[in-house]
């Protein structure tokens, strides 16, 4: 599902909400958002407060206006609140979403 943070060119403002969800350990979490603005936007996900990156299981980008958060085999230790914040010049959007993992 796309999403998407907006920028004018003097403020930032969060068009639409990104959504909770309950996946099954081993499913996919998949949150991908349009950010658009005034250049440069810098773009950080947050798992309770802690900013992810990329890992053998997991994957964390911004390129060409998409950011992306994905995790291809959730487990307990990746539910939570998740957060996107996107900056510029301009200000800040933010969006969270909580996410819980059900065992098998």
């Amino acid at each position: 599902m796309l999403h998407i943070l907006s920028f004018t060119e003097y403020f930032i403002c969060t068009c639409v909400s990104i959504s909770s969800q309950t996946v099954g350990e081993g499913k996919k979490i998949d949150y991908t958002l349009a950010v658009k603005g005034a250049t440069p936007i810098k773009v950080a996900w947050y798992r309770d407060g802690t900013k992810l990156k990329s890992s053998r299981n997991s994957k964390v980008s911004f390129l060409r206006g998409e950011a992306k958060m994905q995790i291809f085999e959730a487990t307990g230790d990746d539910g939570g609140i998740y957060k996107v914040e996107a900056i510029n010049d301009f200000g800040e959007a933010t969006l969270t979403a909580e996410v819980s993992v059900l065992g098998r």
